[in-house]
């Protein structure tokens, strides 16, 4: 999703009114067009932060909908049908039929799930947050909506949980092309090396340290 974000989006999309804010997994180049990036975790705090009383968001509908219901700011996403595939795949239909099976559990989901699947939930938070969350909850049983990669870290750190994927649809096919294999070969040959323009890496540098900056 990130990565078939382009510069002539966002350049379509500017607004002289309007700070734009970018997913921290965008190309180098989007970073070079933008005022700030954000992630999951921080996207709701990044906005709220800026001087703009507009933002403009990419490329995920979706978060973006989420940061706008929990900041004072306008958020307009682009592209307009831009969104994660594997969490926008996590239907409704899905999450109400693990409840149905597990009463009492609690459900917690991505903010890159749809709204109307958000609205279903007990917590909504970013990979990080859900991970915290599965420890500090006294439900005994979790509904999660999100990637199943996430289990392997909920059971170590909550190992008395008993965790439900919110989906069996829930696998991203793009984060399974990073192998341990792959991995251990870049560690040890120091290979591919990435080059990136000075120029690009100059702006990108930008957005990312001031995302820094806010926390």
């Amino acid at each position: 999703m990130a990565s078939r974000l382009t510069v002539a989006e966002i350049e379509r999309a500017r607004d002289p009114d309007a700070a734009v804010v970018t997913y921290v997994n965008t190309s180098a180049a989007v970073k070079a067009v933008s005022d700030i990036c954000c992630t999951s975790a921080n996207a709701a705090r990044i906005v709220e932060s800026l001087d703009a009383d507009r933002v403009i968001f990419a490329p995920d509908r979706n978060l973006a909908a989420y940061v706008a219901a929990r900041t004072t700011k306008e958020v307009i996403p682009v592209p307009a049908l831009g969104c994660c595939p594997t969490h926008q795949a996590l239907s409704v239909r899905d999450v109400e039929e693990q409840i149905r099976l597990h009463p009492g559990a609690e459900v917690m989901v991505h903010p890159e799930t749809t709204p109307a699947v958000q609205a279903l939930a007990d917590f909504i938070g970013s990979t990080s947050a859900m991970i915290r969350r599965v420890q500090e909850t006294a439900a005994a049983t979790v509904i999660v909506g999100t990637e199943v990669s996430i289990f392997h870290r909920m059971r170590t750190l909550a190992p008395e949980k008993v965790l439900v994927p919110a989906s069996a649809m829930m696998s991203c096919a793009d984060m399974r092309m990073i192998t341990l294999d792959q991995v251990e070969e870049a560690v040890r040959t120091r290979t591919p090396v990435v080059r990136v323009d000075p120029a690009v890496a100059e702006g990108a540098r930008r957005a990312l340290e001031r995302m820094l900056e806010v926390g």
